[in-house]
């Protein structure tokens, strides 16, 4: 794929028949034309961010910050719980901040990590921001 809408919706397709891998590969793609735009400018198709992402920098902020949230999760299911956290920290930054799937997932790679200080803290601000999120 050359547009960026083919290769979100291609990751997410193989995220989705398991081949987490090639998924990441390609999410990392999404991420380098995300911070890149003059490299790619087609027209994207998959959603409305993706949509406006090469001409509006808010929705190409919101599209990275998704890009950076799904990537974080395949990380932390596949064990690589360092990269996973980094990721989750991207996704934070900002606007994420109130993001309460966001502080839970990255809780989840602390408390996996064996970071349980951590952990509790995330999972503290995730029910903070919603208070019936039965996973925290």
């Amino acid at each position: 794929p050359d547009r960026l809408s083919a290769r979100m919706l291609l990751a997410m397709l193989l995220e989705r028949a398991g081949d987490t891998v090639e998924a990441l590969n390609q999410y990392d793609t999404v991420i380098e034309k995300l911070d890149a735009p003059e490299r790619e400018q087609g027209r994207p198709d998959i959603s409305a961010l993706v949509q406006h992402a090469g001409e509006d920098a808010r929705a190409r902020k919101l599209l990275r910050t998704e890009v950076h949230l799904k990537r974080a999760v395949l990380h932390t299911r596949a064990s690589r719980y360092d990269k996973a956290i980094g990721d989750y920290n991207e996704v934070l930054k900002g606007e994420g901040a109130n993001n309460a799937n966001a502080w839970l997932w990255r809780g989840v790679a602390y408390h996996s990590h064996g970071y349980h200080k951590s952990a509790h803290l995330d999972y503290s601000r995730c029910l903070d921001l919603e208070a019936h999120n039965y996973a925290a």
